[in-house]
């Protein structure tokens, strides 16, 4: 789902949540294939209750998808 939110931006409805995406990357989570060897590494090493913290997020898909892994 996609929705604009203002004239740079889009409101993106992902796996990970809802992200507001700069125009230019809206293919790249439109795709739903957004670093699957990232996401793969946080799954197979973040468990329920650990801190991470995420250095340099862009539009914060990642950081968003560790927040479900970790509570």
């Amino acid at each position: 789902l996609l929705r604009a939110i203002r004239p740079n931006a889009l409101t993106v409805s992902t796996e990970f949540g809802r992200l507001h995406v700069p125009w230019r990357f809206v293919a790249h989570f439109a795709q739903r294939n957004y670093e699957p060897l990232t996401r793969a590494a946080l799954q197979g090493r973040l468990r329920p209750g650990m801190t991470m913290v995420d250095v340099g997020a862009h539009v914060g898909a990642l950081t968003v998808y560790a927040s479900r892994l970790v509570g």
